[in-house]
């Protein structure tokens, strides 16, 4: 399967779509700590599994975050795949 899907697209190609998916989680990562929490994370709450922890999110899916990587993840694909979009392939 890898192999066929990779001599389609060639191993740039293949990079370049795997750096698009993964972009977006290290981009979530910083915004959140820098942006959100100030560079703060509650040791306490980190590891715990209660309902008014910090940490606590809806059935264990922070629901935001997939939104955010859903949408940055979209893009980055879009820049490999869109012909006209190639010039932002780089800012995926």
């Amino acid at each position: 399967l890898w192999l066929s899907f990779i001599s389609k697209i060639g191993i740039v190609g293949f990079v370049n779509a795997i750096g698009a998916v993964i972009a977006p989680f290290f981009g979530i990562l910083v915004v959140d700590y820098y942006l959100i929490k100030r560079q703060h994370i509650d040791m306490n709450d980190l590891f715990s599994d209660k309902p008014t922890g910090a940490y606590y999110y809806y059935k264990g899916w922070n629901i935001r975050g997939l939104i955010a990587f859903a949408v940055g993840a979209i893009f980055s694909i879009a820049t490999i795949l869109v012909p006209v979009l190639t010039k932002l392939e780089g800012y995926g």
